[in-house]
């Protein structure tokens, strides 16, 4: 088995994803979190590839993008089962991107300019990202892809978290037009490991 070595900031944002897939699959890793802002930040950044994180390091070799090292995780453990569930998977996750887009600016603005971006993401880019999401859950089915928990899973449910938490909209607000999403949601809690995680892991605001 690979050695893993996960550093991100000490919070869920954009690394979360990656521990879930190895509290999923069950898989040893050493979870390493970095204060934001810290002295040890301002250490760590120049030696990193990209001078950003999230970085995984497998047996020494590192991986940078959260989105690279989501699906490369995806692909040792929790992937479709084919090309095309792959392929329907990654667009789930590109989908799931667009959460993220506008939470930067919301958080770096201030006063009525931030009052204003702050209204479009509740009123215009949630409904319309979460409508998305919502069309690509087949019916009568538990799960975006197959009959089991997926990345695609994972990646909706700790971005509709994080988006919640920018919105100021609590999640089963944010989900009560939204069954479909609701259901996966609920499906992933429901996981034995992944609600040992959530209930160990430790406390941050995003």
């Amino acid at each position: 088995m690979p050695n893993y070595k996960l550093i991100y900031f000490n919070m869920r944002a954009r690394g979360e994803v990656a521990r879930l897939l190895f509290t999923l699959a069950q898989v040893e890793f050493q979870d390493i979190r970095i204060e934001y802002p810290s002295e040890e930040w301002i250490k760590l950044k120049p030696t990193t590839p990209l001078g950003q994180l999230p970085v995984l390091e497998v047996d020494g070799q590192r991986l940078v993008q959260s989105k690279a090292i989501f699906k490369y995780l995806a692909r040792e453990f929790v992937y479709g089962k084919s090309n095309w569930e792959c392929a329907e998977i990654d667009g789930i996750m590109d989908t799931c991107e667009d959460f993220h887009t506008p939470i930067t600016p919301i958080l770096r603005s201030e006063g009525s300019e931030k009052a204003k971006l702050l209204q479009t993401y509740q009123e215009e880019t949630l409904p319309q990202i979460l409508n998305g999401l919502e069309s690509l859950v087949p019916d009568g089915h538990n799960y975006f892809v197959g009959e089991k928990l997926t990345v695609a899973d994972l990646s909706a449910y700790c971005d509709i978290e994080l988006a919640s938490i920018i919105a100021e909209i609590p999640i089963n607000e944010l989900l009560h037009k939204y069954p479909k999403l609701s259901a996966i949601r609920s499906h992933v809690e429901s996981n034995d490991r992944i609600a040992s995680w959530v209930k160990t892991r430790p406390k941050t605001y995003v």
